[in-house]
């Protein structure tokens, strides 16, 4: 009877063994873009009662490299998730983040990213945003206020 249960078992574990490497990592360029705030020295500095607005989010797949997308949106401001989705974030556009107080905040992204014949990824990525009670506390040599972007190269 024992080995009757094993032979019947055998089928189940090959289903359940993968036949590809699944640390296939995709091969992309992340650009983060925003607008209605400025960057310096890896802060992003934004007025008190300014909107900050990201205004998208693409993966690009490096040279050879096949196409790529992103899914599953999260933006979470101080920890409290404030936008989460499951479709793709271009097809809705984002929501504006009112900076009110002055003060420092955490802005936080999480998505995946899809590329045909890689394994499925999560990105994780924070930033620090300053919010200042006025445009001249705005530190001195920062661009002026308006779109910006941030890019992250990810290669397996």
């Amino acid at each position: 009877m024992k080995k009757l249960f094993y032979l019947l078992m055998l089928p189940l574990a090959l289903l359940a063994a993968s036949c590809s490497d699944d640390n296939d990592f995709p091969d992309v360029e992340l650009i983060t873009s925003f607008d209605g705030a400025t960057h310096y020295n890896d802060t992003i500095y934004a007025v008190a009662g300014d909107t900050l607005r990201l205004t998208d989010i693409q993966a690009r797949p490096l040279q050879g490299a096949r196409p790529a997308a992103i899914s599953d949106v999260s933006i979470a401001v101080n920890h409290r998730v404030v936008y989460p989705t499951p479709l793709n974030p271009a097809w809705q556009g984002f929501p504006a983040l009112v900076t009110t107080a002055p003060g420092l905040n955490l802005l936080q992204l999480s998505f995946a990213i899809l590329q045909e014949g890689k394994s499925i990824s999560v990105w994780n990525s924070s930033y620090i945003v300053k919010v200042v009670a006025s445009p001249e506390d705005l530190p001195e040599g920062a661009d002026p206020v308006g779109p910006f972007s941030f890019t992250s190269v990810i290669r397996d």
